[in-house]
């Protein structure tokens, strides 16, 4: 089969616990795709769309340390079914939430998520299982998802218990370095597009940490054509690096969290990415804000300050935006495929 032009929609944090399970559970009548509000087109109308889970999907298990850590998210079991609805075909698991009850409901996500279809990599029963990757077949593309996450080390797998993916984005780290091994030998297997969808770092920095921009182009130069982070709750600057696109941070997509005034960690993007078979690469954004639980358009307002910050943020990368149908498009993203 000739291969078309591959879309793919990519979306950052996807938290479907706490706020946003009450809502969904209460309001009459009952509406499990209220989510995904004004996005639900562009999430369906991609090729493949991608998002970070982060909740379990569970109605056992109990919090994972609450002494440690303050949030736990769970979500009940309409979640998965949601998430299929909604058109999502990936989410990664590797992230500092999906044992927030414990590996009883880490097991439960697995299976409700294996039931609706919507596959996953990042987590699984031991860590030869949290690495396999997510592998499709669409529009005469082969594509390789692989998920990982820099925290928590008490999630972590073993080759005999259950967790995820965890490692240092650092090509010297064993676990840094078993990535690129492993986006190398997906590029090497025929796959065309290989996926590294990556949680790393702290919450609520506008940059990357020292270091992750080196791992990302280490990750290209091993065959990645995307990088897809996500951690900080907030978007970063895009690159476009040996044109292929880092995407540091995807920011928040919908939850129920308070709001910093100042960051606006209400406001983000849905992450357009199209692959022509002749190497060139369109990158688009669409802009979003997260109200009463569900995602919906930014207003007039709100796209100026989203313009401006990702071409702010964007900027130290070398990288340029321009605006169309209240939408921000990278420039130059055309250069040829590897």
């Amino acid at each position: 089969m000739t291969p078309a032009t591959l879309r793919l929609a990519l979306v950052g944090d996807v938290m479907l616990g706490r706020g946003v399970d009450r809502t969904v559970a209460t309001i009459e009548p009952p509406d499990p795709l209220l989510p995904w509000g004004e996005l639900l087109p562009e999430l369906r109308g991609a090729d493949l769309t991608i998002g970070n889970l982060e909740c379990c999907i569970s109605e056992r298990g109990e919090p994972w340390d609450p002494g440690f850590k303050p949030f736990h998210f769970r979500a009940g079991p309409w979640a998965a079914a949601s998430l299929a609805d909604a058109g999502f075909d990936f989410v990664a698991l590797a992230n500092n939430h999906a044992l927030d009850f414990g590996p009883v409901a880490l097991e439960d996500t697995l299976s409700y998520l294996e039931h609706h279809g919507v596959v996953y990599a990042g987590a699984g029963p031991d860590l030869a299982a949290a690495c396999r990757p997510a592998r499709f077949e669409t529009r005469g593309w082969r594509i390789s998802i692989l998920a990982a996450a820099d925290h928590p080390d008490d999630f972590a797998a073993s080759p005999t218990t259950p967790g995820t993916r965890v490692i240092r984005p650092d090509p010297a780290d064993p676990g840094g370095a078993e990535l690129l091994h492993d986006v190398a030998r997906e590029r090497a297997s025929g796959y065309d597009l290989v996926v590294v969808s990556i949680h790393w770092g702290p919450n609520m920095n506008r940059f990357p940490m020292p270091g992750f921009p080196a791992f990302a182009h280490a990750l290209v130069d091993a065959g990645a054509g995307l990088v897809h982070g996500h951690s900080a709750h907030l978007f970063q600057g895009v690159e476009l690096y040996r044109g292929r696109p880092i995407l540091y941070d995807t920011g928040d997509f919908v939850d129920d969290y308070a709001v910093d005034e100042t960051e606006r960690n209400d406001l983000g993007f849905l992450f357009r990415v199209d692959f022509a078979p002749d190497g060139r690469v369109g990158v688009e954004l669409v802009p979003t804000r997260i109200e009463r639980c569900a995602v919906r358009h930014a207003d007039p307002d709100e796209r100026a300050w989203l313009f401006d910050r990702m071409r702010r943020l964007s900027r130290e990368f070398g990288t340029d935006w321009a605006e169309r149908d209240g939408r921000l498009v990278l420039v130059g993203a055309d250069a040829r495929r590897r």
